[in-house]
């Protein structure tokens, strides 16, 4: 039988993250680093890594808007943002979030991707990132904020937790520039899975 003070501490509320301090202390570590935090805060199999190869992506479509990226990047790997971006990638803007800065280490949601906004149920265009929350989220936005420090792409999976509406999310970060030759906004493609035919393709550690 568990003591009463393991099941206090069970019972515990998490503590709230506050995305400065996540940003300080693993903005010069590999995003694999954060994979305890992502785990007490509820997901499992957190994998990620800055500058991917595509070989690493496991899905097939973020593979292609790795591809996109590559050819808008061009030898210099600065892609500049332009009203054409959205027309490069029409097929996938569905399930593409345009992520700006609103002040310095804060990004709100230009546009949250549609499909994602149906999968959760929430529409998160205009509003910024949480600050400070214990949520995941939170984590993802240090992340966001190490993509635009690093000028990298990152590419993330992980397995949500149990009692959300997904299996599976992976995304991949992408920064473009302003013609100043600082990082503009952040698109992301964002790809979450339910539970159903489709979980059969995701990475063996999320089959639950």
């Amino acid at each position: 039988m568990q003591n009463t003070d393991a099941l206090a501490a069970q019972a515990a509320p998490l503590e709230a993250l506050h995305v400065d301090r996540i940003f300080d202390e693993f903005r010069d570590q590999a995003a694999s680093a954060m994979s305890p935090l992502f785990l007490r805060y509820g997901s499992a199999a957190f994998k990620g890594g800055f500058d991917p190869r595509r070989d690493e992506i496991d899905h097939p479509e973020l593979r292609d808007v790795f591809d996109i990226y590559a050819d808008l990047a061009g030898p210099d790997e600065r892609p500049i943002w332009n009203e054409d971006v959205p027309f490069h990638f029409k097929k996938f803007l569905r399930n593409l979030h345009v992520i700006d800065f609103v002040a310095d280490n804060r990004l709100r949601y230009k546009v949250f991707a549609s499909a994602v906004a149906d999968y959760y149920g929430r529409d998160d265009t205009g509003l910024a990132l949480p600050v400070e929350a214990p949520s995941v989220r939170v984590l993802f936005h240090a992340l966001s904020l190490m993509v635009a420090e690093r000028r990298q792409k990152l590419y993330t999976q992980h397995a949500p937790p149990r009692n959300s509406r997904v299996l599976d999310c992976q995304r991949l970060f992408m920064p473009f520039y302003a013609s100043t030759g600082s990082v503009h906004r952040l698109l992301v493609a964002q790809f979450p899975f339910r539970q159903g035919p489709d979980s059969v393709a995701l990475h063996p550690l999320l089959m639950r």
